[in-house]
């Protein structure tokens, strides 16, 4: 549901008291987005472990989806010139909020899939909630979430190399955990509220985007 975002209390805090007021007419824009990147692993040529993987790569795979809310907020400056006169600006500040819904995983060894899991996001995250990870490697918790900088408590699974399960438990809670996703996050939505012609009828609104083209898929709201 779009609208969840949109009336999310970390988005609508975003705004004035105007704006924040449901009943006010406004324009939103839901952006659905979407990543595929990967690691590749590979043994090394020293210690115990050299070679034993006979130059076979582990990939892992990383696929994440999620949300972003963008609506724009007119900002009302008032000023009175030498002559008593009185003068009024407006312009539009845009206001954007970012989510992540879920993260998967996908871990093949030497072209085989070895596991797959799945971590969710912080589109119905709880402030200050231990964040988990699970899979067939290790399990891991977040203590304090996502956004915390506390601690990171990664326990492995038996008959699994322990050095392999906590070198890709730290790419799953650092480069690829939703904190970091969500940081190297960039929308690319319009500066100012798009051109737009609206069409209103009793249970019936038609919108048109004539903007420039962006990235992502939208959901006009109004």
């Amino acid at each position: 549901d779009d609208d969840y975002y949109i009336r999310h209390q970390t988005h609508q805090a975003k705004f004035g008291r105007g704006r924040r007021h449901l009943g006010q007419a406004h324009h939103d824009i839901i952006t659905k987005w979407r990543l595929h990147t990967r690691a590749v692993i590979t043994d090394g040529n020293l210690g115990r472990g050299a070679d034993i993987l006979k130059g076979q790569e582990i990939i892992l795979e990383v696929f994440s989806k999620g949300t972003a809310a963008t609506g724009w907020e007119e900002i009302e400056t008032r000023r009175t010139d030498e002559n008593g006169k009185e003068h009024v600006t407006r312009r539009d500040e845009k206001r954007e909020t970012e989510w992540v819904d879920r993260v998967e995983f996908r871990l093949t060894v030497a072209g085989q899939l070895w596991a797959e899991w799945v971590v969710q996001g912080d589109s119905h995250y709880t402030p200050g909630a231990n964040a988990n990870v699970s899979c067939p490697l290790f399990d891991t918790v977040i203590e304090g979430g996502w956004f915390s900088k506390t601690s990171y408590i990664t326990t492995t699974k038996d008959g699994v190399d322990p050095a392999l399960a906590l070198l890709i438990a730290h790419l799953c809670y650092t480069e690829y955990s939703v904190a970091e996703i969500k940081n190297d996050l960039r929308p690319n939505t319009p500066a100012r509220p798009p051109n737009m012609w609206t069409y209103n009828a009793p249970n019936k609104h038609i919108m048109h985007y004539h903007g420039g083209a962006v990235n992502g898929t939208f959901v006009w709201k109004m």
